[in-house]
């Protein structure tokens, strides 16, 4: 019987290369920026509360990042400028 390594000469094996993230479907997609989120007992989705506050969906998720919650980034209020008050001359 030969007791050499059957294995020492042989290549090694090629990586197996991990498969690719699953897409979410379209429905969990849907769940999830559909979904309506309460706050102050008014209900409405992040695309709704948007609208409402007179803002882009992207700036709303880009301060509910930077804020942390819903809830702080809709007390931020809209993105709307208060007008620059021209100087009294007297």
């Amino acid at each position: 019987m030969d007791r050499t390594n059957p294995t020492k000469n042989r290549p090694p094996k090629p990586a197996k290369a991990k498969p690719a993230p699953k897409a979410k479907s379209k429905r969990q997609r849907d769940e999830h920026w559909g979904k309506p989120r309460t706050i102050d007992g008014e209900s409405r989705t992040l695309r709704e509360w948007a609208d409402h506050l007179g803002i882009t969906l992207n700036l709303l998720h880009q301060r509910m990042h930077k804020l942390g919650s819903l809830e702080a980034a809709i007390a931020k209020g809209s993105s709307k400028r208060a007008p620059i008050k021209e100087p009294q001359l007297a």
